[in-house]
């Protein structure tokens, strides 16, 4: 699917209150055992005319549950990083 595809659904389902669900980045902290920062990651969240009406929490393998926590580690310590970068 082409990005506009994509945009396309996510704004008709904001538009008319559709309540369907969407992988979109959300605040990750809390979720799979993610925590140590704020994180925003891509998970599947039920939308609505008002936003993110909230995450839906799916059943993950093991292996995938240490992959996301991993990712969100990897990125937290890239982002703790960057703030030694001089430009």
């Amino acid at each position: 699917m082409g990005n506009w595809l994509l945009s396309g659904n996510l704004a008709r389902s904001l538009l008319r209150d559709q309540r369907k669900i969407h992988p979109v980045s959300v605040l990750a902290k809390g979720f799979y055992g993610i925590d140590g920062g704020d994180v925003f990651l891509s998970l599947p969240a039920q939308l609505g005319r008002v936003g993110v009406l909230g995450v839906t929490n799916i059943h993950l393998t093991d292996e995938e549950e240490q992959r996301l926590r991993k990712s969100a580690k990897t990125y937290l310590k890239f982002r703790g990083s960057c703030g030694k970068w001089r430009i």
